[in-house]
């Protein structure tokens, strides 16, 4: 699996080409490809946000000593 800043990357590139491609057929497929790229790294962000917030309560309870002892 890829990261999101590499993902946002290929979306870049697409668009560079888009902008090159004189085939309207042409550039409204690097268009789409840039949108999928771009979808698929907010996917991968939200993934990646969603994992780290489901370890967020384990591990505060390992960092915060328990004062009832």
């Amino acid at each position: 699996m890829g990261t999101p800043a590499k993902y946002r990357e290929h979306a870049a590139d697409c668009l560079k080409l888009a902008l090159r491609m004189s085939a309207p057929e042409d550039k409204a497929r690097l268009l789409s490809a840039a949108e999928r790229w771009r979808s698929l790294a907010d996917r991968e962000e939200r993934r990646r946000a969603s994992a780290a917030g489901a370890l967020a309560p384990a591990w505060r309870f390992w960092i915060w000593p328990n004062r009832a002892a």
